[in-house]
């Protein structure tokens, strides 16, 4: 009987090409979108799994706030937080604290950069990376000793036995050689936890006794990731409760302390379950932890890919439909010789399910073709073999019954319901002029134009970001990451630079977006930006000075007591009643050594477009502390401006690596989150447009079908082949404007909401209703035109003997 339904699903879906071929095609295309998000969210939601302990391994984190109420969370803590914790609270088993960042080793004469991490001794007792030479109880123990990725290994080593051999790792701004002690393996794609090389975390401690003593009783600064270990059976929130006596108890006079002069109200520490750390987009990853993401990004490309697979499963649905009328004869002899309606249903679901799963053979096609640019998109590396894991293999099954019993049911089962006279003798049709297929495609098409007109509201703000004057000039303009603590070599770059002709400036800041409290007319401020630049940076960037004058190298009073400020300090904390010239700052932490405004710069736009220009203050940096450089260059000189740049910075730094970026490049990394939605969103639209107007072309397909005499009668009483065009496509138009009326408040609130996380953002204007609504129409016209059009110009006496 199976065999059976096998060759009669065969033989109706050759005789069908057309139909066929559009319901394969939308299925294989959403089916594939599919298969492309799952291995993202797989990917995300697997993360740090392969830890054998991770259910119980949990990462100290704290959230402060101050006496305005703003919140600041922070995954980071110091050097006494894991063994004091660990000492005093029995459900802690063990404790690791682990910090890193790409550092420069040497091979050879050659400069290296590998990603190093110092870890305690314990590290192998919380964290399951598979060893694959050394003893882990011993490889940490040895303070100059280090341990390889087995692929780091092999480029330095190549297929030599590693273990005793030497590596030299810049530590402290000098090299200094480790002793390689253990090979492991590379760490999985899906780790929060990546490195080259792991060195003991002793090797950061001061070696001075009182500076370490001081070291360790540090619990301000907050520089490392914490991990604890807890017993088996332990509660975790139970053990959370008890971190603040703890606290309370080694630091407590501090921390009052600490309240009077930061004006901090409330400090909470929190335990961080391991396995949800990567989807935490409360607490940041950074200091040796990677790949921080947000659990958002999965639920909602979770939420396109539903959407896109119900779009093809309305498509299979109206197809069915539209095959069955032309079946209906044949559906109507099976009743008569004795089929039952349930041998009917199964034979539609076996047809169904044929249909699914020859689709699957086009989707993994169109999977392979589309990775590469997928994994640029997501910022992965996905292959196509991750497809044939038994997890996701499970998936695809389930999803493959699931896609049969939704679209192949209901078709299914109306099929199966046709009365055998009327089906015989022509008289039959579906009931209700197919109100179901119509409203089906009025949703498809609610999809598309949604996304379309969120497709064009991302295309403005973004543009709009990314072509708005920031209030400064980045052209031609080149940022490098200098290398930490090396002040007289970032000097004798700038001198040697700046004898090049292609070179019109240079000049220096320290880190970005830096906040601290100030003190200004006996008031406290909240926590405000602050810059630490030399005295050419301003300049270099033509920021407009509205009043007094820049800082100056050559002014000494400039280093010891001047500052800058922009607009917005001014209007925010300053005397409005006096010239900010001369007024008075003083930086928490510093009693007594009061700073003076020389100067007042115009407002810019420092961050993103997702944050009020806030105040700023600047001063002149005094320790040598500068890192972001800035070499500006001359108009058409580019080739010659980075050949040098790159000459010169070799010659004085020859083991490290050039880091640079084109700074209107570096700008539009601040919004690389949205443009990626932009490009996932616009994709989304094309594919969902796509699959809903084969959708639309199957439910033209089933009008003319269902009204072919009719046609035959018009035309035979003179109408012209416009006129029947025109009527058969009026009726597709209304659908495809009530689907705009239902689909244009939907997306103006989902795309308002959207905006609200921008202070600078665009208006949703009327004309993108207008364009959205245009495209749509015009796309689903061009899809009915074909069906109409060839009814149009049939033959009538064919159709009408064909009736």
């Amino acid at each position: 009987m199976f065999k059976n339904y096998i060759k009669v699903a065969i033989r109706s879906l050759l005789r069908n090409r057309m139909l066929s071929f559009v319901n394969i095609s939308g299925l294989s295309i959403a089916l594939a979108c599919v298969m492309l998000i799952l291995l993202f969210v797989n990917d995300e939601f697997s993360f740090d799994k392969f830890h054998r302990k991770g259910d119980r391994i949990y990462r100290l984190v704290q959230t402060s706030v101050d006496s305005s109420g703003n919140e600041r969370r922070n995954g980071n803590s110091g050097y006494p937080h894991g063994p004091a914790f660990a000492a005093e609270i029995p459900e802690i088993e063990n404790f690791c604290r682990l910090k890193g960042w790409p550092m420069l080793t040497k091979k050879g004469t050659e400069g290296l950069e590998s990603q190093v991490l110092f870890v305690d001794t314990t590290f192998f007792k919380l964290f399951s990376f598979k060893i694959l030479k050394g003893n882990p109880a011993n490889m940490l123990k040895e303070i100059s000793s280090v341990v390889l990725t087995d692929e780091t290994a092999k480029k330095y080593f190549g297929n030599e036995n590693p273990i005793g051999k030497t590596v030299e790792i810049e530590v402290d701004e000098d090299f200094e050689p480790f002793i390689v002690s253990g090979i492991i393996k590379e760490a999985p794609i899906n780790s929060s936890i990546r490195f080259d090389m792991l060195i003991p975390f002793d090797n950061q401690s001061p070696k001075d006794p009182v500076e370490f003593a001081k070291a360790q009783n540090d619990w301000s600064t907050i520089h490392l990731n914490t991990f604890f270990l807890l017993t088996k059976g332990a509660d975790a929130a139970a053990v959370q409760k008890k971190l603040w006596k703890v606290f309370q108890k080694y630091n407590g006079e501090k921390w009052a302390a600490s309240q009077k002069q930061f004006g901090k109200s409330q400090l909470t520490h929190s335990l961080q379950p391991f396995y949800s750390m990567h989807l935490d987009d409360r607490f940041f990853a950074s200091n040796g932890l990677q790949n921080w993401s947000d659990s958002k990004y999965s639920y909602i490309l979770t939420g396109l890919a539903i959407l896109l697979l119900f779009i093809a499963c309305i498509n299979f649905v109206n197809i069915s439909l539209a095959k069955s009328m032309k079946r209906s004869k044949e559906i109507g002899i099976r009743k008569v010789s004795g089929s039952s309606k349930q041998q009917l249903v199964f034979q539609f679901l076996t047809e169904s399910f044929m249909v699914s799963l020859i689709a699957f053979i086009p989707a993994l096609f169109l999977v392979k073709l589309f990775l590469p640019a997928f994994n640029e998109i997501s910022q992965k590396h996905f292959e196509i073999s991750y497809l044939f894991q038994p997890g996701i293999i499970l998936i695809f099954t389930g999803l493959l019954l699931l896609v049969t019993f939704l679209a192949g049911f209901y078709p299914a089962f109306m099929a199966s319901g046709f009365q055998p006279v009327q089906t015989l003798y022509g008289r039959f049709r579906l009931s209700g002029k197919n109100i179901l297929g119509r409203a089906l495609v009025v949703m498809q098409f609610v999809i598309a134009a949604g996304l379309i007109i969120c497709v064009l509201v991302f295309n403005k703000q973004f543009n709009y970001m990314t072509k708005s004057d920031l209030g400064y000039n980045y052209e031609n303009v080149i940022r490098i990451q200098f290398p930490w603590g090396k002040p007289a070599e970032l000097q004798r770059l700038k001198n040697e630079l700046l004898r090049e002709p292609s070179i019109a400036s240079f000049a220096a800041k320290a880190g970005d977006w830096n906040k601290t409290i100030f003190s200004i007319n006996q008031k406290r401020t909240d926590w405000t930006y602050f810059e630490v630049i030399d005295d050419n940076y301003l300049q270099l960037l033509q920021i407009p000075l509205l009043k007094g004058r820049y800082l100056s190298y050559n002014n000494p009073a400039d280093t010891i007591s001047g500052c800058m400020v922009n607009e917005a300090f001014v209007e925010t904390f300053l005397d409005k009643s006096r010239d900010p010239i001369g007024q008075v700052i003083e930086r928490n932490g510093q009693k007594n050594k009061p700073n003076y405004v020389v100067g007042v710069v115009k407002n810019y736009h420092s961050v993103d477009f997702k944050e009020k220009i806030e105040p700023i203050y600047f001063s002149l940096d005094k320790h040598g502390s500068l890192l972001n450089t800035y070499i500006k260059y001359e108009p058409d000189r580019t080739t010659a401006a980075l050949g040098e740049i790159n000459k010169t910075f070799k010659s004085i730094l020859p083991y490290s690596t050039l880091d640079y970026s084109f700074m209107d490049e570096w700008i539009k990394l601040r919004y690389a989150e949205d443009e990626t939605w932009k490009k996932i969103v616009s994709y989304s639209a094309f594919i969902a447009i796509l699959i809903s107007c084969l959708g639309l072309f199957a439910l033209a397909t089933l009008s003319v079908e269902q009204r072919i005499k009719e046609i035959g009668i018009r035309k035979v009483l003179g109408a012209s082949a416009a006129g029947i065009t025109a009527l058969i496509s009026k009726d597709f138009l209304k659908l495809v404007l009530i689907a705009l009326v239902i689909a244009s408040p939907i997306a103006w609130w989902v795309m308002n909401k959207w905006l609200m996380d921008f202070v600078y953002r665009v208006s949703i204007g009327w004309w993108i209703f207008v364009s959205a609504a245009l495209l749509a129409i015009i796309v689903a016209l061009l899809t009915v035109s074909y069906q109409a059009i060839k009814a149009a110009v049939a033959n009538p006496v064919k159709s009408l003997r064909t009736e």
